[in-house]
């Protein structure tokens, strides 16, 4: 169902919702199997019977159908195509054609983005103490000759090429790119061939919250390093486990829901300890420490939540969970 940001009532205005015909799974939706496209203009869901559907949101239709034989770890558009990751490799599925592209080796896939900005695609791994590995675009496809395609031979970093302990890398909730601007409209040829980007920034978000975010400056052609770590804070929260996390549009803000339902907010432009909302304490409110100061604002409704996804285009924050509702959030 898609709900109006401002209003939260169901768009009756897209003419399948007003006849009550809706986007549906033979079989439930999976928790995180949700993807829009940057354009906003298509939808990609995946079922828990391995199913991925893809659908046109103005109107509601599905275009694609694929029926995949392994469980699906992560998923991501890369230009016109559909990257799967399963548990040994990589499927890319041509948005226009529906054929499957190619078939990518690697192993063990627990995260997988699209930088749009450089044209490449991220994804983690917990192969060998845990991987990082980028996969820059060549242009061709048995279907779509003028298609970009990740690259067979990606570009591997690991903890030792970026001068940090082996265990910070092992276990990977999401890889969030750090963009330069905003892309309402991508043209293929250039992102593919004519970058002139030779860096790019993203926020590797660790799945145990004793480990920091790490800010990693990736060099195309050289070594990549560090550039800082966001840590969460000690005590209460120590060892739980991020669920979920994303970024506001202009990357000046980082979310990060624990598995305890509380949610932390990082202002990535500040040093500042972060804001944390308890989603489910008897009297759940959002609280952040100032030196000895403690301030507390704004309540919300119990239950377990388990996702978070952020307006592209509006300052908001959608919660979902337990409780069957759907909570929009202005930070």
């Amino acid at each position: 169902e898609i709900y109006d940001p401002i209003t939260c009532r169901l768009r009756l205005d897209l003419d399948f919702q007003a006849n009550d015909e809706f986007m549906a799974h033979e079989d439930a939706i999976c928790d995180d199997g949700l993807l829009v496209s940057f354009d906003s203009s298509l939808l990609a869901s995946r079922s828990i019977d391995h199913t991925i559907k893809l659908w046109r949101l103005a109107c509601g239709d599905c275009l694609r159908t694929w029926r995949l034989p392994t469980n699906i770890s992560a998923m991501s558009f890369f230009f016109d195509v559909l990257a799967i990751a399963s548990a040994s490799d990589i499927i890319l599925l041509g948005i226009k054609s529906g054929a499957q592209l190619a078939t990518l080796k690697y192993d063990a896939i627990t995260s997988m983005t699209f930088f749009s900005d450089a044209g490449l695609l991220l994804t983690s791994s917990d192969k060998d103490s845990g991987q990082i590995a980028f996969w820059p675009p060549t242009v061709g496809g048995r279907a779509e000759k003028s298609t970009p395609l990740p690259s067979s031979t990606p570009v591997i970093l690991n903890a030792s090429s970026l001068g940090t302990h082996q265990t910070r890398l092992a276990e990977c909730a999401a890889l969030l790119p750090l963009r330069r601007q905003q892309n309402k409209t991508t043209n293929h040829e250039h992102n593919a061939k004519k970058s002139k980007l030779s860096s790019c920034k993203f926020l590797f978000i660790p799945k145990k919250i004793a480990n920091p975010v790490l800010e990693i400056s990736l060099e195309f052609t050289g070594r990549s390093t560090i550039s800082r770590s966001i840590h969460f804070p000690q005590g209460n929260h120590s060892i739980k486990i991020i669920s979920a996390a994303t970024s506001n549009p202009n990357d000046s803000w980082l979310f990060c829901l624990s598995s305890d339902s509380h949610l932390f907010a990082f202002d990535l432009q500040k040093n500042d300890p972060p804001h944390i909302l308890n989603l489910i304490s008897p009297s759940p409110s959002l609280s952040y420490q100032e030196g000895t100061t403690t301030s507390t604002t704004r309540t919300t409704a119990a239950r377990q939540i388990t996702g978070l996804a952020v307006h592209h285009h509006r300052n908001h924050i959608a919660t979902f969970g337990d409780s069957d509702i759907l909570r929009l959030w202005k930070p």
